[in-house]
């Protein structure tokens, strides 16, 4: 099944095949999957890869191996959390604790993978925090995410982080149909545009944006949906200042170099990564019908509190 991903992803192929070949397996593994859809059976594949003895790869291989022809459900060895809900929940982890603290039952290793990770709660993450500080030889930890900043940086920190390519959204040259695609809408230059402006308000100084909060956002992103809109827009904006920083290549604003090297100019890494996860917390709380005002105030107010 690896195989299966050989030419789609060169890069994180690359990786896991020289992981195996060098016996230098991680024991947490984080992929970023970009809006990659097969994200979450790339992981899968990538389990099974680990697990099987003879690390099959090719699909004529794996028919024939007891392992790797059984569908997931059915390899004891590997757990699958995904969200309860809304949210991937403490106790989740806590079994998952309790289960894997037995031997393996087939093999040598035991593995568990978290899709959408993004959605673990303050407790649950912090349950996680626990398990990856204190791995075990045979535990292998594989977290899906589409933005890895969605996640608490000591949790980051402590995974080997492989980026999946999402090769239509590469062949896109443009912020714009970039914006679009993620997004799933069309005719966005407003929305860039707004948010263009109220990030150089923002990183202005002596500039206050809560007197203008009415005019450089609310003006555009005045609904529930809209919003989220532009709180997402905000997150593309510096993650891809924080790939400025880290000399990395821009993914999605790629039109705009000079506002790119502007807010670069303006912020640490460590400022970006704490901007990017208030932006995350913002988006949280929009999406738990917070008032629209409110978020906003308590967003402005954090970012102040930044530069003071």
């Amino acid at each position: 099944m690896l195989d299966e991903y050989k030419n789609e992803q060169k890069i994180a192929y690359q990786i896991m095949d020289n992981a195996i070949k060098k016996d230098k397996v991680s024991h947490a593994y984080l992929l970023e999957a970009n809006g990659y859809p097969k994200k979450n059976d790339f992981a899968i594949a990538f389990a099974k890869y680990l697990l099987c003895e003879n690390h099959h790869k090719k699909l004529e291989e794996q028919k024939n191996c007891p392992l790797c022809s059984r569908s997931v459900e059915n390899i004891l060895d590997i757990k699958i959390i995904k969200p309860e809900g809304l949210t991937i929940k403490k106790e989740q982890l806590s079994n998952l604790q309790e289960e894997f603290s037995k031997k393996p039952l087939e093999g040598t290793k035991k593995i568990y993978i978290i899709e959408e990770a993004d959605k673990l709660n303050a407790s649950s993450s912090n349950a996680l925090l626990k398990f990856l500080e204190e791995p075990e030889e045979n535990i292998i930890a594989i977290l899906v995410v589409d933005n890895m900043y969605q996640l608490l940086n000591t949790i980051i920190s402590r995974c080997q982080i492989i980026n999946l390519q999402n090769n239509k959204l590469d062949e896109i040259t443009n912020t714009e149909k970039k914006v679009e695609y993620l997004l799933g809408i069309s005719e966005v230059s407003t929305y860039i545009q707004t948010v263009l402006s109220f990030v150089e308000a923002l990183e202005k100084t002596g500039e206050s944006v809560h007197l203008k909060i009415d005019q450089l956002w609310f003006s555009v992103f005045n609904t529930k949906e809209t919003m989220l809109y532009g709180i997402e827009i905000l997150i593309y904006f510096y993650k891809d200042v924080l790939n400025a920083c880290i000399g990395t290549e821009l993914e999605i604003f790629l039109d705009n170099i000079k506002e790119i090297e502007e807010s670069k100019k303006k912020n640490t890494k460590e400022q970006l990564y704490k901007k990017i996860n208030l932006f995350l917390q913002a988006k949280e709380r929009l999406q738990y019908n917070c008032n629209l005002n409110l978020v906003m105030d308590t967003l402005i107010q954090k970012l102040g509190e930044m530069k003071a």
